[in-house]
């Protein structure tokens, strides 16, 4: 399974509905299992503040928040400039208990006062609602993901793609010290596709089928220079 949708105890559940009884455990430590009750009941009781940092995350998995997509309820989630399309803002939301207690909390910045980043964000959200932005950008992810998928096969490499279809990490994987991999993104990147060999990758709703098919003729076209 390349995509996982949810997990719960020893077992989690791929996009495509099939289960797996899960032995790496998150790599390592999911020592109670997947989503047990104890951990956020454990953070409610103590006091302690359940924080996500939605910085990459947010708007791409889910609009209201990654814990949607998770199934869970923080007390905080930051969110970094994809609130503005870039534009240079940040915000920490969070519970109205929070809120009464940051009040005691003096915090600064360059961009306060800045009225572009607050009216860009307020026409990016409303966009992003109006068209359903994580779904579409999912749905591009997918395509994308497959594509290379198939392509790598056809040229006779492994390729892997990891995560949400929205932030797709690669790894060519018969390729013990990268090696592979490296001259494979250098070759995208000289025909005109920008990935990098070290880092996941974002969809926009800017991208296309278009794109998406230059992509994969591109990738494709790499592999096979590989190969001579």
């Amino acid at each position: 399974p390349l995509y996982f949708s949810k997990a719960k105890g020893s077992h989690f559940v791929d996009v495509d509905g099939n289960r797996f009884i899960d032995y790496m455990c998150a790599y390592g430590p999911s020592i109670l299992g997947y989503n047990h009750p104890v951990v956020e009941k454990l953070c409610r009781r103590e006091g302690i503040v359940l924080i996500v940092d939605d910085v990459r995350a947010g708007f791409r998995i889910d609009l209201r928040g990654s814990n949607e997509f998770f199934g869970f309820k923080p007390d905080l989630i930051c969110l970094g400039k994809a609130i503005a399309n870039g534009y240079p803002i940040s915000a920490l939301v969070g519970t109205d208990a929070l809120r009464e207690a940051i009040k005691g909390v003096f915090c600064t910045g360059t961009m306060y006062f800045g009225s572009a980043p607050m009216a860009a964000a307020l026409a990016n959200i409303t966009e992003l609602m109006k068209i359903d932005a994580a779904a579409s950008i999912n749905k591009t992810g997918r395509k994308l993901a497959d594509g290379l998928t198939k392509v790598a096969a056809d040229n006779g490499f492994d390729l892997k793609v990891t995560g949400p279809y929205s932030m797709p990490y690669l790894r060519i994987t018969n390729d013990d010290d990268m090696t592979l991999h490296f001259d494979w993104i250098a070759r995208c990147v000289e025909r005109g596709v920008y990935f990098l060999p070290y880092h996941n990758h974002f969809i926009s709703m800017a991208h296309t089928d278009a794109d998406i098919e230059e992509t994969l003729e591109i990738a494709n076209d790499a592999f096979q220079s590989m190969k001579q």
